[in-house]
């Protein structure tokens, strides 16, 4: 009884814990970040691979 009423007050701490340390978004103005975002005209100049991809040994599962 007395490690259940332990484990209900520690997760109630954590609760009030996390909510009381929530802070609003620090985002700005949508209009400073579009302004900030980058000017992409067309595709990126990429080259295009033909066949079988490769990959490191490391990536095998």
């Amino acid at each position: 009884m007395n490690s259940l009423v332990s484990r209900i007050l520690v997760f109630i701490c954590t609760i009030a814990l996390c909510l009381s340390n929530s802070q609003s978004a620090l985002a700005g103005k949508l209009s400073d970040r579009i302004d900030r975002f980058p000017n992409w005209n067309g595709a990126a100049q990429v080259t295009r691979h033909d066949g079988e991809l490769t990959y490191p040994d490391w990536f095998r599962g």
